[in-house]
């Protein structure tokens, strides 16, 4: 063979591996680690802080965030609570905003988002909030609530539920969506319970939501219970 032909040939392997593999142009975003809000690959310290006074607001509760680097950790920290721009609600008495947490980057995007428990809001009733994450550490807009109040999650928000009381986020289902699991150690008079949301994406569906108590996986004398204190991690 000619030289000349020979350098072609190789260079056409070298030029075009890509279109040789059918790998696509551009790849995605890689996922960013639990708590790596910024997506620079130095995962935050989140702290939660469940009786921080807010304001004149006792036991409000707040989370209070320390940014990482190479240098480590940083002081210059960002207090998220409800009056933050973007996160929904607002800060109320004994709320204990912050007493649980989670992180996972829910869609994908390069940005962990932030699960937040606060199991005491409203009468004891519960809630739990989602905040998602942005260069700038975490986003004004995108934050989501779910409580037994939500359009579609089981059960009735009674005072002492304590929904929020425990978050897990794993795929229990293994469709590359993360799913919501949310403790209620009060509910049903301190028998408890665990509800578990579908993950969506950036969000999660109240579709096909599942409750399960004590009694419902068949203990016969469930009282007191506290199913959903904790949830493992």
């Amino acid at each position: 063979m000619p030289r000349r032909l020979l350098v072609l040939g190789v260079s056409l392997v070298v030029a075009a591996p890509l279109a040789f593999l059918g790998l696509p142009a551009s790849a995605a975003p890689a996922v960013a680690k639990p708590y790596d809000f910024n997506g620079d690959g130095y995962p935050e310290l989140a702290v939660g802080a469940p009786y921080l006074r807010v304001g004149s607001v006792r036991d409000a509760g707040g989370v209070v965030v320390l940014p990482a680097s190479s240098s480590g950790l940083s002081s210059e920290e960002k207090v998220i609570t409800p009056p933050s721009a973007g996160v929904p609600g607002a800060s109320e008495k004994d709320d204990e905003f912050g007493s649980v947490l989670a992180s996972a980057d829910l869609d994908r995007d390069g940005y962990a988002d932030l699960v937040i428990g606060a199991h005491r809001e409203n009468d004891d009733r519960g809630r739990v909030t989602v905040v998602r994450g942005a260069a700038a550490g975490y986003a004004t807009t995108g934050s989501a609530i779910y409580d037994q109040a939500t359009k579609g999650v089981p059960g009735r928000s009674e005072d002492g539920d304590y929904f929020g009381s425990a978050v897990s986020l794993r795929d229990h289902d293994d469709d590359g969506d993360l799913d919501l699991s949310v403790g209620a150690s009060g509910e049903n008079g301190d028998d408890g319970a665990v509800t578990t949301l579908e993950g969506v994406g950036k969000t999660f569906t109240t579709k096909d939501a599942k409750a399960l108590g004590l009694e419902s996986l068949g203990h016969a004398h469930p009282a007191n219970g506290y199913l959903g204190e904790t949830l493992g991690q």
